[in-house]
């Protein structure tokens, strides 16, 4: 998938999301005060309890509004020309794994492997079991293999920047994958970043644990 430059509309996501979480953190402000103040005077603590109630409806008000919001269909914001899928037949690509253990890295390799050779293209998977030493195994006999492409998925672009290099010069295009950061820069050498925004899906999920909270009462 491809992912618009880092500058292209983060400006106003930033906003949306601090005016959610200074709801959320309102809401749960309002919760230990009113848990604090259980030995007040009756008054006190009937007041305390309705701002607790109004602080907690807005700050869920805002949770479930931002949850509709995200699950919108995303516009695509990528190139628009035709890609020549033929023309990749017959090429090959090796897929370097931080580690096939985590369930979501190895589903995202598999899911990469299998698209890829829909299109006749002969795609490894090297896994890096998560070790240094691992990973570096796996670059150096795939920059050694020249394959057409190498795809380093969810790997530390600073650690694997001298691979980047010797893998151009070796003829071999790297694409960064699953690095959290579209659009920012991969390390000199990287031709691609395919990635889903890391950072903005654990906000998500905070929202949507928020939304689904009961209401006062």
């Amino acid at each position: 998938m491809y992912h618009p430059p880092a500058h292209m509309g983060k400006e106003a996501r930033p906003r949306r999301v601090r005016r959610l979480a200074l709801g959320a953190c309102a809401a749960a402000a309002a919760l230990l005060m009113a848990a604090c103040s259980s030995g007040s005077s009756s008054s006190s603590s009937g007041s305390s309890t309705s701002s607790t109630a109004a602080t907690n409806a807005a700050g869920i008000a805002l949770a479930k509004k931002a949850v509709a919001q995200w699950e919108q269909p995303p516009t695509w914001q990528g190139p628009t020309a035709p890609v020549n899928a033929k023309a990749a037949k017959g090429k090959t690509v090796d897929l370097i794994n931080l580690t096939e253990e985590i369930p979501a890295l190895h589903e995202w390799a598999a899911v990469a492997q299998a698209q890829l050779q829909k299109f006749g293209v002969k795609a490894n998977i090297c896994d890096g079991k998560g070790t240094p030493e691992g990973i570096t195994s796996c670059l150096t006999q795939d920059i050694a293999a020249r394959p057409n492409v190498i795809v380093a998925m969810a790997l530390d672009n600073a650690f694997i920047h001298n691979y980047i290099q010797q893998a151009n010069a070796a003829g071999t295009k790297v694409i960064t994958a699953q690095t959290g950061n579209p659009g920012r820069p991969q390390g000199p050498g990287a031709g691609a970043e395919v990635t889903s925004e890391c950072p903005q899906g654990g906000q998500d999920r905070r929202q949507r644990r928020l939304a689904a909270a009961p209401g006062p009462g």
